[in-house]
């Protein structure tokens, strides 16, 4: 199955939220974002964010009005939510192995798995379906997972509060 650029729902837990878009930000939807410390407003993922918040289910610029005007609705996925993204071409099925766990990059307006890091990794490749690959070599699609510690605030071990 073909999949659009960025980040495609595929199964498992996750929740929406509605969130505050910064007034600089240009994210697309299926785009890894991140919720800006002081503003607390949503931004754009980048190479240097530990933690993502979720992924936009609308563009930025897109505008819905009434009490939801300048709010983007987001997906806050657990470790166990499942997305199609692609790699870039030409890598080869033998070197994308399930259970890898690679870092993410922006390529065009979009994200993907980035192939060529694993120092900060924030994904991993789980098998699609029952073919027993994570990558589909027609598309140059994978499926992944996101890292329980790439989840922040609310799916990271920095998030939980013991109690007294």
């Amino acid at each position: 199955m073909a999949y659009p650029d960025g980040f495609t729902y595929v199964e498992g837990p996750y929740n929406i939220r509605w969130s505050v878009v910064s007034s600089v930000a240009t994210f697309r939807i299926r785009t890894p974002v991140v919720m800006a410390d002081v503003s607390r407003t949503l931004q754009e993922a980048d190479s240097g964010s530990t933690g993502i918040y979720g992924i936009a289910l609308a563009n930025a610029a897109d505008s819905i009005g009434g009490p939801l005007a300048g709010k983007c609705p987001v997906m806050v996925p657990t470790e166990q939510t499942v997305f199609a993204t692609k790699v870039q071409t030409g890598v080869a099925a033998s070197g994308l192995e399930i259970g890898e766990a690679f870092d993410i990059e922006k390529s065009g307006n979009f994200f993907r798995v980035d192939t060529d890091s694993k120092t900060s990794a924030r994904v991993v490749l789980v098998e699609r379906g029952t073919s027993g690959k994570a990558i589909d070599s027609a598309d140059s699609s994978v499926h992944c997972q996101f890292l329980r510690d790439a989840i922040y605030p609310f799916g990271s071990n920095a998030s939980l509060r013991l109690q007294d």
